[in-house]
């Protein structure tokens, strides 16, 4: 397959070179964007699934753009799965968006608290049984281009996040996401 369909995924080695990867794969690497033109990639392949091929719909800033766009983009960390070895030219071929809660605290919030209550997992109660010192973690906008959507890849992505547990001294996490209804299957008289 080639990347005609993925529109503004590349990303540039030199940019790639400056920030190392944390896991490897092959030709795959997972890592976290260190810069804009890393988050405009994985934007760019986020709106290729959700709103190409999963049939979203987009606001007009987004469609004029061809970019998934949101105020949280700017306070995450974007977990990016590259390939490097398809045109010669490495591309985000996965991403996961992460939200810390010492950041979420710090401006507007968790992205899901506009779509659930999130106040049991706030309370203090809960807090205390992350244990002193941990954070929650927001889980958010992930999506695979659809030739990778394979072990290799996720496997990728989730070794990238629990370096990031680690690192960050993650207690729990959770996420809301939206998932594709299946079709339904018309029903024939007998």
């Amino acid at each position: 397959m080639t990347y005609s369909s993925f529109g503004s995924t590349a990303v540039a080695a030199a940019t790639l070179a400056a920030a190392p990867y944390i896991h490897r794969i092959g030709q795959l690497d997972v890592r976290l964007a260190t810069s804009e033109e890393e988050i405009r990639a994985a934007q760019a392949l986020r709106y290729d699934i959700f709103y190409n091929e999963m049939g979203a719909s987009p606001t007009a800033e987004m469609e004029r753009y061809r970019l998934d766009i949101d105020a949280y983009d700017s306070i995450c960390d974007h977990l990016l799965v590259i390939d490097h070895g398809t045109d010669g030219e490495p591309h985000v071929v996965g991403t996961y968006r992460l939200l810390r809660q010492l950041v979420a605290q710090q401006h507007r919030g968790f992205y899901s608290s506009g779509e659930y209550d999130l106040s049991p997992l706030l309370d203090l109660r809960f807090q205390d049984k992350i244990g002193a010192g941990r954070q929650l973690l927001e889980l958010g906008r992930s999506c695979v281009a659809k030739p990778y959507r394979n072990n290799a890849t996720i496997q990728l992505l989730w070794r990238g996040i629990a370096t990031y547990l680690q690192t960050h001294s993650i207690g729990y996490m959770f996420g809301c996401a939206s998932c594709m209804a299946p079709t339904r299957m018309s029903t024939r008289s007998r």
